[in-house]
């Protein structure tokens, strides 16, 4: 049997679009056919599936987390929930492509990447039963301003939400990467991919960890700060930064991954005395960070000059 629980929401098509979609909430618990079979399906996995992966636009994601959070008051499907130790929500900022429809005589709305005003609860409500969860990757595109204070104003009513997790993906609007970020048990989590770089609110929330041993930053010329001859990896203030925060976070760090997102317009390299600079001052300051064993940097091919 897979071990991946997005396998567990393959429900029978028709059964998994009335639910997803076009169910009224409020009668939600009272559809008795749905529950059992839902029930069933769950119970017949014998807790066996420790993960879960939706990655989808709004409408889409909405769906998928009804059906997983279906029969909340169902001490056994709760108990289910709990197995799951690896999680992925990704909410796409795309539209679904028409396509045939599995029921044609259902009343189904129009598939438009809208913000959805319940979807924020929804992911929540899922987030927060996975009691036992240990790497979460959560990547949320176009959420709305109302959908960000939605999420975060669900995150305040909890204190630390996962004990467990210890490898953390996200990228999201800042007051949710921080939230999420604050969820976490700070003496457990050790791993973090980061779409962000220094000087980012993200980057300082990271001192609340106290023993970093992975970390992934991504420089994003779309909101950078250096001048375009500039080369991220070789910038002062990034290896200030990055000490700083290895020493705040008991000097643990083992893994470094700094990435540069392509972009056509930053300046090439047309000597090879630029070369030897950027892989001297990296190589300086990455002896500072003494217990790091792997590191990784990016250099897109198109700043050497043919």
């Amino acid at each position: 049997m897979a071990d991946d629980l997005k396998d567990i929401l393959r429900l029978p098509p028709v059964l998994y679009h009335r639910i997803a979609r076009w169910c009224d909430k409020r009668t939600w618990d009272s559809l008795s056919k749905t529950s059992k079979a839902w029930r069933f399906q769950c119970l017949a996995a014998k807790f066996r599936f420790s993960r879960i992966k939706i990655d989808d636009n709004q409408l889409g994601m909405e769906g998928a987390l009804r059906v997983f959070n279906y029969g909340r008051r169902d001490p056994k499907l709760d108990a289910f929930r709990c197995f799951v130790k690896r999680a992925v929500f990704i909410v796409r900022g795309r539209v679904i492509p028409p396509g045939p429809r599995v029921d044609p005589d259902l009343d189904v709305p129009e598939e438009q990447d809208t913000p959805l005003e319940d979807l924020p609860a929804s992911l929540a409500d899922a987030l927060f039963r996975l009691k036992n969860l240990q790497s979460l990757t959560l990547l949320l595109e176009n959420f709305s301003a109302e959908q960000v204070d939605s999420l975060n104003f669900a995150f305040s009513q909890k204190e630390v939400i996962w004990r467990k997790v210890h490898s953390l993906r996200i990228k999201a609007p800042t007051e949710v990467v921080k939230s999420v970020i604050s969820s976490c048990d700070p003496g457990v989590l050790t791993a973090i991919n980061l779409y962000k770089w220094h000087g980012s609110e993200e980057f300082a929330a990271l001192k609340k960890v106290k023993r970093l041993k992975r970390l992934r930053l991504l420089y994003d010329d779309d909101n950078g700060t250096l001048p375009s001859s500039t080369l991220p990896c070789a910038s002062e203030d990034l290896w200030h930064a990055l000490h700083s925060l290895y020493i705040e976070t008991g000097k643990s760090l083992e893994w470094l991954i700094l990435h540069e997102k392509r972009n056509r317009n930053r300046s090439r390299i047309t000597h090879i005395y630029q070369l030897d600079q950027l892989i001297a001052t990296i190589n300086f300051n990455i002896k500072k960070l003494k217990e790091v064993k792997r590191f990784a940097f990016s250099l897109q091919s198109k700043r050497v000059a043919d």
